[in-house]
């Protein structure tokens, strides 16, 4: 689905299973090709899912390939038939996808290998620490709606930290839906508009859109997301701001199947040390439970997060430190054996981090905008000790060379006789 290796093996599989002796990746001019010419067959709304007139056998042939392939590939699916909008300026193409969400799209690739590899009853949950813009919402709802609309009898969950930032990610997934052409687009058997809202699909899918602060049964009862619904898709967002965390623990994870098509997306900034977000990071870093950590820096993006700078500028000392942490820390993150920083990053960096140390919220900006997991928290939160001290002593950080530890005489001594005894 998202691994390449996994979804030529899942297309061969479908291919059998139907007897489709070829299976073609259409271009996208060739999909608007078949989109124009087969609008005239769309079942009426309220119809059965049949087409409006008898269909041509090439026309046949063309929607069970699109339906094979799109169910077996993610990417396929994506960049021909998921469209977004762009920030104020209409409507697109999801593809190309930023360098960002193609980091985490390759990290779900490579979770999928390990567990087909190992053959492990386990899915794909991920925890996302991400700098904000990067584009990771449309992607974890794109990869939502992508189950939803390809396999059958999926319960999926949505949320926010309050209701009108719910509904705002869960209108990037409905148009997703709404945009698919009808050959791809499951019959919406049941849907409500008002909050908490939640469509119904015809294949047996369903999907709830929440919220942090939700309640549920009697007034005044709250943390109970996801509870009695056994949800395998699950998308939470802005979790470092959530009023009621304790739901996620209590009433949400223990439901999420262990199984190859359960998906849980967790993404959030920092916003606070020692709160759930942190402490749920800090877990899968450690490798506890069932989730990967995934750290999406602002450098990650190079397109985005850029400004052109003047031929005579020079970067301070300040922004030369942050390159260097960057370059140092940022393999591990991008998987890429070097990290090198443009001018215009550090142009865009240097500007940016003055105006907000303008407004006296320098700790905004270096908890958002870090090169390492570690810097986002140590900024996150207030502290005793200002920002500006706080970065100096980051700046002048040296590697660490080595670790010790001390222990009495009397315990090496009683290691040493427990080792001879094993």
């Amino acid at each position: 689905m998202y691994s390449l290796r996994i979804s030529a093996l899942s297309a061969s599989r479908l291919a059998e299973t139907f007897h489709v002796a070829h299976l073609s990746e259409h271009t996208i001019a060739e999909v608007e090709e078949w989109t124009e010419r087969l609008a005239d067959a769309a079942p009426p709304p309220k119809g059965d899912g049949s087409p409006t007139r008898e269909l041509a056998s090439e026309e046949r042939a063309f929607i069970l390939n699109e339906r094979i392939v799109t169910k077996a590939s993610f990417e396929y699916w994506a960049s021909r038939y998921a469209f977004c909008s762009v920030e104020g300026a209409g409507i697109k193409r999801m593809y190309p996808l930023f360098d960002s969400q193609m980091l985490a799209l390759q990290e779900f690739a490579r979770i999928e290998e390990r567990i087909a590899d190992n053959q492990l009853a386990e899915g794909i949950l991920v925890n996302a620490l991400k700098a904000r813009r990067l584009g990771m919402s449309t992607l974890a709802q794109a990869a939502v709606w992508h189950r939803l609309t390809t396999q059958t009898y999926l319960q999926a969950v949505t949320a926010s930290d309050v209701p009108a930032q719910s509904s705002y990610t869960f209108g990037i997934g409905k148009l997703m839906f709404e945009k698919l052409p009808w050959w791809l687009k499951p019959q919406l058997r049941a849907f409500s508009n008002t909050f908490p809202e939640e469509y119904e699909l015809a294949t047996g899918c369903h999907v709830w859109c929440h919220a942090g602060d939700s309640k549920r049964g009697m007034e005044g009862e709250r943390g109970q997301i996801g509870r009695g619904k056994g949800p395998s898709i699950v998308h939470l967002t802005e979790l470092a701001t959530w009023d009621d965390t304790g739901q996620i623990d209590s009433a949400l994870l223990p439901t999420v199947p262990y199984s190859p098509r359960a998906l849980v997306f967790f993404e959030s900034s920092p916003r606070g040390r020692n709160n759930w977000w942190h402490k749920h990071w800090l877990v899968s870093m450690a490798g506890h439970g069932r989730f990967t950590p995934i750290f999406i820096p602002w450098y990650a993006e190079p397109r985005k997060y850029r400004k052109p700078a003047p031929p005579d500028w020079t970067p301070s000392e300040t922004t030369l430190a942050h390159a260097r942490r960057c370059e140092e820390q940022g393999p591990r993150w991008l998987h890429r054996e070097r990290v090198d920083l443009t001018r215009e990053q550090l142009y865009w960096y240097e500007g940016t981090r003055a105006y907000y140390e303008a407004k006296d919220t320098l700790g905004d900006f270096l908890q958002e905008y870090a090169a390492d997991p570690e810097e986002c928290f140590v900024f996150s939160g207030r502290s005793l000790i200002s920002v500006e001290v706080q970065q100096r002593i980051q700046d002048g950080m040296r590697p660490l060379a080595a670790a010790f530890e001390i222990a009495p005489l009397m315990d090496v001594e009683k290691a040493k006789v427990l080792e001879g005894r094993a």
